[in-house]
């Protein structure tokens, strides 16, 4: 299926190849051409979100910001600690706080065991969302990019309900939105099914 949609995007280039518009082509080159030799840079670069991942990261207030950031990350963190047998200790603030050892060998075993093209999928999100909890949880449909984008834009979402929306804000959501969305197809078309919008059991 994958095979197909590459072929779509040659097929709608013109005499002029925007790799702008053939993010699957793009995506699979990645993979083969730069991971599928040697899994392990990429697999050590995801790692270094483990220690910064957004999830674990709360505001010191108001009250309604860390509700909301308990509501919707909480329930991530805890399917991984649950499935993945890889605890992460969220923290208050800004500086970064070192994660359990044991924790970051069961997620690299986890991650070793991913192919080259679930791989770029999995950075494709870190990246975009800053959480590498979030893209794992997109890979195996715990969650879906809706939830993903909502859970990821949480605390620029509201400061603009608090203090107006900026459109260099709200471009650049929009866009982290689209890279999202346009990984999530990606890795559907790997499973040739679409998890939907999953969203985390609480």
């Amino acid at each position: 299926m994958l095979a197909s949609e590459i072929e779509k995007e040659w097929d709608q280039q013109g005499k002029e190849i925007n790799t702008a518009l053939m993010p699957n082509t793009r995506m699979a080159c990645t993979a083969i051409d730069r991971i599928s030799a040697d899994k392990e840079p990429t697999v050590a670069k995801l790692l270094e979100y483990a220690d910064t991942d957004l999830l674990c990261y709360r505001a010191s207030g108001p009250n309604a910001l860390r509700s909301r950031q308990e509501e919707l990350w909480q329930p991530v963190l805890n399917w991984v600690e649950k499935s993945l047998a890889a605890p992460l200790i969220v923290t208050e603030g800004v500086m970064p706080v070192a994660q359990p050892p044991n924790s970051l060998v069961k997620l690299k075993n986890v991650l070793l065991n991913y192919n080259a093209f679930e791989l770029v999928g999995l950075v494709n999100i870190t990246q975009a969302s800053g959480s590498l909890v979030l893209a794992l949880g997109m890979l195996e449909c715990e969650v879906g990019p809706d939830f993903c984008i909502k859970a990821c834009q949480l605390d620029d979402q509201y400061q603009a309900e608090s203090w107006g929306q900026e459109s260099e804000l709200m471009d650049r959501l929009d866009h982290q939105a689209r890279d999202i969305k346009t990984t999530a197809r990606f890795l559907s078309i790997l499973k040739n099914d679409s998890c939907g919008d999953a969203e985390v059991s609480r």
